[in-house]
């Protein structure tokens, strides 16, 4: 009886460092950032890059259907929200029809030097919303309602005198804030045999949080 509670134990141990082990790396992430992928707009039917919107920078989450992206990029993205671009037609890549222009002069985000202490500083985030006023504040690594840490599972991260570690950066949760700020929701389609995400906008008065 001992041994069998000895070899359970052991059993035991090894799941439970399996566990922490999966947990560190991000297997058990619903979220999936979108290293491989590229990204598109859908605009009559039609589907457009966007550009300077990195798909490496986003995140999905196919269980809920919301989608993230880092905080540099939010500007394109309450652009394209907003319809505030224009779709310019070519077929040099086959799975697209063309590029997104983002050629409107508004402010739609605007960054200040935050500073933690005397020493640290981040850059915050002032997302203006449709009266041209602050409509919420993101500073990084504070307790943001849509910020969200997500692993880059697969990536490791170099730093001087500390080895290597997983991938982690703040992502925020698109799909919320903007239907929150600008009554704007954000759906997505994943091919996975074309390695394409395409983005949807549309208004909508309830989302799946």
């Amino acid at each position: 009886m001992f041994r069998t509670f000895a070899k359970l134990l052991v059993i035991a141990t090894l799941l439970a460092i399996g566990c922490l082990v999966a947990g560190y790396y991000g297997l058990f992430q619903e979220e999936r950032v979108l290293r491989n992928y590229q990204l598109a707009v859908e605009m009559g039917g039609k589907r457009y890059s966007p550009l300077w919107l990195s798909a490496g920078r986003t995140a999905i989450s196919e269980k809920t259907g919301h989608f993230f992206c880092q905080a540099e990029d939010l500007k394109y993205l309450i652009a394209l929200a907003k319809g505030e671009v224009t779709f310019n037609d070519n077929r040099d890549n086959p799975y697209l029809d063309g590029t997104v222009d983002y050629s409107s002069n508004k402010a739609y985000v605007l960054t200040s030097r935050h500073y933690l202490n005397v020493v640290d500083s981040v850059t915050r985030y002032d997302i203006i919303g449709h009266d041209a006023e602050v409509a919420h504040r993101y500073v990084p690594d504070t307790d943001d309602p849509y910020a969200r840490v997500l692993i880059n599972v697969g990536m490791t991260r170099s730093s001087a005198g500390r080895g290597s570690s997983v991938v982690k950066d703040e992502y925020l949760d698109a799909t919320r804030l903007l239907h929150d700020v600008y009554g704007v929701s954000v759906r997505f389609d994943k091919d996975d045999e074309a390695r394409l995400v395409t983005l949807h906008f549309d208004r909508s008065s309830t989302i799946d949080r």
